[in-house]
């Protein structure tokens, strides 16, 4: 998964699937933490 500068400036939440495998990807810079914001977000893909 590739992260741009305005993804690790705000935070990001990512998703893939291979294999019938998901992985989830997120990182927000304040803390090892995922924002509810950035979780509803993530819904929306």
């Amino acid at each position: 998964m590739i992260v741009d500068e305005k993804e690790a400036k705000e935070g990001f939440v990512k998703s893939e699937v291979h294999n019938h495998i998901s992985t989830i990807l997120f990182y927000h810079p304040k803390g090892n933490a995922l924002p509810s914001k950035l979780l509803k977000s993530s819904r929306k893909k």
